[in-house]
C-alpha cells in the first residue's frame, strides 16, 4: 500500500514538473507586448495591442527613424534615393525581365514592362498574420513603414486597416493604393511628395509590336471613401494631378494639401470639399492632435482647414468656367486656407453658411471671381490680398469688419462698392495697390465716422506719400500708376 502511494505521488510530481516545463517553454510565445517587432514573410510587424492581438506593418530598416531619412531630397516623381534610407532597403521591387532578357531595373523600365505584358507589380498587405501560434490582425501601416521606397507601383491594403501613420509612405513611389472604408486617420506627411496616380491596363485595339506596346494605361481617380481624418501636411508636395475624391472626410489638417496638384472632386455638382470636413472647427481628437507634435511649436491652431490648401496648384487654366466650392455648413474660412492657391480658377463659391473670412484666407490666390458674399460679416486682414479678381467687388451692408489690407494688391479690380453696417470697422490700406480701380461707390456707407476718415482707402495714404493737408476730395484717391483720377461716387 505504501509503495502504491509512493508511486502515485511520483506520478503527480512528474505530471506537475511536466506542466511547469510546458509553461516555461510556452512563455515566450505569449509574451509579446506593445511595441514588440517580428517578421512574417516579407514584412515586419509591430504589436499595437497584445490583448486584442492587433499589429501594424512597420519598417525593416531601423535607419529610417534617423532624421537623415527625411532629409533626402526628392526633386520629382522619377528621382531615386539611396537604399540606406528606405523602409525596406529598396528590396520591394519587381523581379522580372522583358522579352529581350533585360532585367527591369528602373521606373521607366517598369512602365514599359507594364505596357508590354499587362502586369502591374503589386504588393499585398495581409489582413491577418500568424506568429508563434497566434493570429494577429493588421490594423495599421506604421510610421516610416515604406518611407523613400521608390519602386512600389501598386499596394493593396486590407479592409482591417484603420490608420496610416506618420510618414508611412513619405516620398514613396506608390501609384496605385486603395484606401479602405474603415480608415480613420492619415498621419502627418503620410504621403509627402508622393505621386498617387491610379491607372488600369487595357488591351490596345491596335498593338504595336515594334514598340512592344500591347496595353494602354487608363487613369483612375484616387478615392478615400470612408470617414477619414487627414492629418497635417499629409499630402504636401504631391506630384499627382489625378482626380481626388474624398466625400466623407472628417478633418483636413494644417497644410494637408500644401503644394498638391490634385483635382479635388466629390462627384457632386459644384462641391469639392464636403461639410463633413468640419472646416473651421477645432479637433479634440487626441490622435490627430498628437500629429501636430511634428510641427513647429508655434503651430497650435488645431482647426480643420487652417492653411490646408496653401499653394494648392491644380492648373485650372485649361478648364472652361471651372469652379471650386465648399459644401454648405462651415461658418468660417480659416486662416490661410487657400493662400497662394489655384491657377486661373474661374470662380470660387463660398457657401452661404460662412459668416467670417479670416486672415489671409485667399491671399495671393489665382481666383478670378467669387459669388456674392451676402452673409459674411467679417473679412480678416489681407483676406484677399494680391489676388486676380476682376470687375467690381461689393461689401454688403451686413459686413461689420474689413481688416487691414483686405483687398490690397488686386491689380485687376475695377470697381469697389462699400456699404457695411452702421458699426462697420474698416482697416488701413484695404485697397492699397489697386491701379485699375475706376470708381469707389460710397453712396450707401452707413458708418458716419468712416465717412469722415475715407483716406484709409487710398494707396497713396498707406504708402505715406499723400500730402499732410490733403482733404477728403478726389485728390486723395489718385493712384501713382493711373493716368486718370479714380472716380469716387458718394452722396
Amino acid at each position: 500500500m505504501m509503495k502504491q502511494n509512493y508511486n502515485n505521488k511520483a506520478k503527480y510530481r512528474s505530471a506537475w514538473l511536466a506542466l511547469v516545463l510546458l509553461m516555461i517553454t510556452a512563455l515566450p510565445i505569449s509574451a509579446q507586448n506593445k511595441g514588440d517587432r517580428f517578421q512574417v514573410g516579407t514584412f515586419w510587424y509591430e504589436v499595437v495591442d497584445a490583448t486584442a492581438k492587433t499589429v501594424k506593418v512597420t519598417y525593416a530598416n531601423k535607419d529610417v527613424t534617423k532624421p537623415k531619412a527625411r532629409q533626402q531630397e526628392l526633386i520629382d516623381e522619377t528621382t531615386n534615393i539611396p537604399d540606406q534610407w528606405k523602409g525596406y532597403n529598396g528590396t520591394l521591387k519587381i523581379n522580372a525581365v522583358d522579352k529581350n532578357g533585360k532585367k527591369v531595373e528602373t521606373i521607366a523600365d517598369e512602365r514599359a514592362y507594364e505596357l508590354a505584358t499587362g502586369e502591374i507589380y503589386t504588393i499585398t498587405i495581409p489582413d491577418k498574420v500568424n506568429y508563434n501560434g497566434k493570429e494577429w490582425t493588421v490594423t495599421a501601416i506604421g510610421s516610416n513603414a515604406f518611407i523613400n521606397e521608390r519602386r512600389i507601383t501598386k499596394m493593396e491594403l486590407p479592409e482591417t486597416i484603420e490608420a496610416i501613420e506618420d510618414a508611412a509612405f513619405y516620398q514613396c513611389g506608390v501609384m496605385i493604393l486603395n484606401f479602405p472604408a474603415n480608415l480613420k486617420t492619415i498621419g502627418w506627411r503620410a504621403f509627402y511628395k508622393t505621386n498617387l496616380a491610379p491607372f488600369e491596363l487595357t488591351h490596345r485595339r491596335k498593338p504595336n509590336p515594334n514598340k512592344n506596346l500591347y496595353y494602354d494605361s487608363k487613369n483612375k481617380p484616387i478615392e478615400i471613401p470612408g470617414s477619414t481624418a487627414i492629418g497635417p501636411q499629409a499630402f504636401e508636395g504631391s506630384f499627382s494631378t489625378s482626380t481626388f475624391a474624398c466625400p466623407k472626410i472628417t478633418f483636413v489638417g494644417y497644410q494637408a494639401f500644401k503644394g498638391a496638384k490634385f483635382k479635388i472632386s466629390n462627384r457632386r455638382p459644384s462641391v469639392s470639399i464636403p461639410a463633413t470636413a468640419k472646416i473651421g472647427e477645432e479637433t479634440t481628437d487626441a490622435t490627430i492632435k498628437a500629429m501636430y507634435n511634428n510641427l513647429d511649436p508655434a503651430v497650435t491652431d488645431y482647426r480643420s482647414g487652417v492653411e490646408s490648401f496653401a499653394e494648392y496648384s491644380y492648373d485650372n487654366s485649361k478648364v472652361t468656367a471651372s469652379a471650386i466650392s465648399l459644401e454648405e455648413g462651415p461658418t468660417t474660412i480659416p486662416t490661410g486656407m487657400f493662400e497662394k492657391a489655384f491657377t486661373d480658377l474661374h470662380k470660387f463659391v463660398i457657401p452661404l453658411s460662412v459668416t467670417s473670412i479670416e486672415e489671409r484666407a485667399f491671399a495671393n490666390a489665382g481666383i478670378k471671381s467669387f459669388n456674392e458674399l451676402s452673409k459674411v460679416t467679417k473679412i480678416g486682414a489681407r483676406a484677399f490680398e494680391n489676388g486676380v479678381m476682376s470687375g467690381d467687388f461689393v461689401i454688403e451692408e451686413q459686413v461689420e469688419e474689413v481688416g487691414d489690407g483686405a483687398f490690397a494688391g488686386n491689380t485687376n479690380l475695377t470697381g469697389f462698392i462699400l456699404k457695411g453696417s452702421a458699426n462697420c470697422k474698416i482697416g488701413a490700406g484695404i485697397l492699397e495697390g489697386c491701379p485699375d480701380l475706376e470708381f469707389i461707390d460710397l453712396r450707401n456707407v452707413k458708418n458716419e465716422d468712416f465717412k469722415k476718415n475715407l483716406k484709409n482707402l487710398s494707396r497713396e495714404f498707406n504708402s505715406h506719400t499723400i500730402t499732410q493737408d490733403c482733404q477728403l476730395t478726389l485728390s486723395c484717391f489718385f493712384l501713382k500708376q493711373r493716368a486718370s483720377p479714380l472716380r469716387m461716387v458718394r452722396t
